[in-house]
């Protein structure tokens, strides 16, 4: 009988540290994408406006690797 509760109490945290570790990765993976896309835009908007001959460069010119 004690085997099983040990069991069930083992299972229970491996699947809220499972869980924990789910949501973590999204969390991460969503920011990562929502920085990269902010570098990127504010990239393009940098070249656009600084660039010495900006006003013969078009609106949207994004050449950036990915």
């Amino acid at each position: 009988m004690t085997d099983k509760i040990f069991m069930r109490r083992t299972e229970c945290g491996n699947l809220t540290s499972r869980n924990r570790i789910k949501r973590l990765t999204r969390k991460v993976i969503g920011i990562s994408r929502s920085v990269f896309h902010y570098e990127k835009s504010s990239a393009s908007l940098l070249r656009n406006t600084c660039h010495p001959d900006w006003m013969a460069l078009p609106l949207y010119s994004i050449n950036i690797q990915t």
